[in-house]
C-alpha cells in the first residue's frame, strides 16, 4: 500500500495543480502546529516556572524576554537533534514515538475531568510516570526488538502509557 495515501489520491483524482495547492495547506498545518508546540512550551516556561519559582517578581518584560530565549533555544534544539537523527528516522518511528508519548496524557486527562479527587500533583506524577515508561517502550518497540507485529506492539505500548498515568495519578 502507498505510504501517502492523500497524495496519491490527490494526483490520481484531481487536477496537477491541486498537489500544489496541497503541499501547501500541508506545510501550513504543520507550521502552524510547531508554533503552538513552542508557543506552549515558552508560556509554561516563563509563567509557570520562571515566574512562580525562580523570580516571582519578574515584570512582563522580563517573562516576554525569558518566553523569547525558550522559544529560540527548543527550536535550535530541535534543528540540530533532527539533523543528527535524519539517518535513523522515519516516518513510522516519529508516529509510533510521538503516539506513544502523547498517550501518556489520556489517563490523567480523564480521572481530571471524571473524578473530583484528582490533583494537579498527581496528573503531573501520572505524565512523568507513563513517560518514564513510554519513551523506552516506544524506543523498543521502534528498533525492532520484539516478536509482536507493529500493529500489536504498538497497541501494548500505548497501552502502557494510558495505563501508567492512570493508575499513578488514582493513586
Amino acid at each position: 500500500p502507498p505510504l501517502f495515501v492523500t497524495v496519491d489520491v490527490v494526483k490520481q483524482f484531481l487536477p496537477s495543480w491541486t498537489l500544489s495547492l496541497f503541499g501547501v495547506l500541508a506545510i501550513c498545518a504543520l507550521s502552524s502546529t510547531i508554533d503552538s508546540a513552542l508557543v506552549g512550551l515558552a508560556l509554561i516556561w516563563s509563567q509557570d516556572i520562571y515566574g512562580r519559582y525562580i523570580h516571582p517578581r519578574a515584570s512582563d518584560k522580563q517573562l516576554v524576554e525569558q518566553g523569547r530565549y525558550v522559544t529560540v533555544g527548543v527550536a535550535v534544539f530541535a534543528f540540530v537533534l533532527a539533523w543528527l537523527l535524519q539517518d535513523y528516522l522515519s516516518g513510522d518511528v516519529l508516529f509510533n514515538f510521538a503516539g506513544a508519548v502523547a498517550s501518556t496524557i489520556v489517563g490523567p486527562l480523564l480521572l481530571a475531568v471524571f473524578w473530583r479527587k484528582t490533583s494537579p500533583r498527581a496528573v503531573v506524577a501520572g505524565v512523568l510516570a507513563g513517560l518514564i515508561v513510554a519513551i523506552p517502550a516506544g524506543l523498543w518497540a521502534n528498533h525492532g526488538y520484539y516478536v509482536l507485529n507493529d500493529e500489536s506492539m504498538m497497541r501494548y505500548v500505548i497501552g502502557v502509557a494510558v495505563g501508567v498515568p492512570l493508575l499513578t495519578t488514582a493513586l
